[in-house]
């Protein structure tokens, strides 16, 4: 509609002009002060909504069954709710402009305390945990088919295992679940991951809850040929085999 109003403005000033043969001399002061307005407005509206493209429906229903498996207690994710049509407008969630679909989530913790150590007391820890994302990692995402970057680092899952379908984001090219309390074997699957530019699965030492992840093989990351930053650190590799090949 605004787009709309200013087009009619301008044809409306040229074709009051037209009897002075394009002269831009007839334009008075006031005529080019209106016609650079309505100019820089227009950009203005570009830049700020450049043919905006909503997420798609079935990503969006995607990410509100992630967010049901989350145990989010001081509410970080506020803005993902059903009333709000749009996703790519919620908090940690990036978008494509021209196609809608959703190419990254970013939930960090919410401070940059993913060293443990950094707390004095269990109290202090307690305190601090309450800030980060904990319960379960929903295979719903699988239906973000065009998800590059995933960012869960310095949050609390409570040992459970770093999911196996994560291994089927086959366009990932960044996967950060550093220092989020992950347990159990770190899944071979992730060598599928073929597109992977960065990998960080490490941990720093923590005297409150004992590190968990182990590897058993080394293999898979021989899949992974565009890798240029991998973090294990606090991974057990005592018992990895593999190294050669890998």
């Amino acid at each position: 509609m605004l787009y709309t109003i200013i087009g009619s403005l301008l044809i409306s000033l040229l074709s009051t002009n037209m009897s002075a043969h394009f002269s831009f001399s007839y334009f008075s002061p006031c005529h080019l002060c209106l016609l650079g307005f309505l100019a820089l407005f227009s950009i203005y509206l570009t830049d700020q909504n450049p043919d905006h493209v909503l997420c798609i429906e079935g990503e969006r229903q995607a990410l509100l069954r992630f967010k049901i498996g989350l145990t989010d207690e001081t509410n970080r994710l506020n803005s993902w709710v059903d009333e709000e049509r749009d996703c790519c407008r919620w908090v940690g969630i990036v978008c494509d402009n021209s196609t809608g679909h959703v190419h990254r989530i970013h939930l960090p913790g919410p401070d940059d305390h993913c060293n443990f150590e950094d707390y004095g007391t269990p109290k202090e820890y307690e305190e601090a945990s309450k800030q980060r994302l904990k319960g379960d990692i929903n295979p719903s995402l699988l239906d973000l088919k065009q998800l590059k970057h995933l960012d869960l680092s310095c949050n609390d899952f409570g040992g459970i295992q770093v999911p196996k379908f994560i291994g089927s984001l086959e366009n990932l090219k960044y996967l950060n679940l550093s220092s989020s309390n992950f347990g159990g074997t770190i899944p071979p699957q992730l060598g599928n991951l073929s597109e992977l530019h960065v990998l960080a699965l490490g941990s720093f030492h923590n005297r409150f809850v004992p590190i968990k992840t182990i590897m058993w093989n080394m293999q898979w990351l021989s899949g992974l040929r565009w890798l240029h930053h991998l973090d294990m650190s606090g991974v057990n590799l005592s018992k990895a085999t593999g190294w050669h090949q890998s």
